[in-house]
């Protein structure tokens, strides 16, 4: 454990005063982040942490996009938006919103008053409608189900060219036993 000079001290609370960040100070000094920020706070208990300038923006934004803004690693950000129980950022969210201000405003206006990309806008103005989600089809919805228990997985399969793994996915879940060949 190195001890600080009397020099090194006076230049630490300079640089602190300066706004310098600790990662910063220990590069300078070239001592450890941890050891430097022990120094600090026996110089400073009480010296108030700053919080970072993006917090408006976390939730609002994708976590990559504000750290690229704000040259930080996309975990930082992360981090302080999982610690204030922010949710991530989902444009889904948004997308009733925009649509009400699409036919009035510029992309730009919407990125603004939304806090969303003007890129968002843009796919939504060319594209409004959403995305059909997937149909889940019923067990009794495809053609062979009533060949479920009479003929075996693979025979139905082959007959019409689906997989055997579906076959017995639709036979388990209409809680059909397995088609059993008859002893002669």
């Amino acid at each position: 454990m190195q001890t600080w000079l009397a020099s090194e001290v006076s230049e630490l609370k300079r640089r602190i005063e300066t706004g310098e960040s600790v990662p910063q100070i220990a590069a300078h000094f070239r001592r450890s982040v941890g050891s430097v920020r022990k120094k600090v706070y026996t110089i400073q208990p009480n010296r108030p942490v700053k919080e970072p300038a993006y917090l408006p923006f976390l939730g609002k934004l994708p976590d990559t996009a504000i750290a690229e803004e704000y040259g930080v690693h996309y975990s930082t950000v992360r981090h302080h938006r999982v610690v204030r129980h922010i949710p991530a950022f989902d444009p889904e969210r948004l997308r009733d919103q925009i649509l009400a201000l699409l036919p009035t405003h510029t992309d730009r206006e919407i990125a603004n008053q939304l806090g969303c990309s003007q890129n968002w806008a843009q796919k939504l103005r060319a594209k409004p409608e959403k995305p059909p989600g997937r149909v889940l089809k019923t067990p009794d919805s495809y053609p062979f189900h009533s060949l479920l228990g009479q003929k075996s997985d693979l025979e139905i399969a082959q007959a019409y060219n689906v997989s055997r793994g579906l076959v017995w996915q639709l036979r388990t879940k209409a809680g059909i036993p397995a088609h059993r060949k008859q002893a002669n």
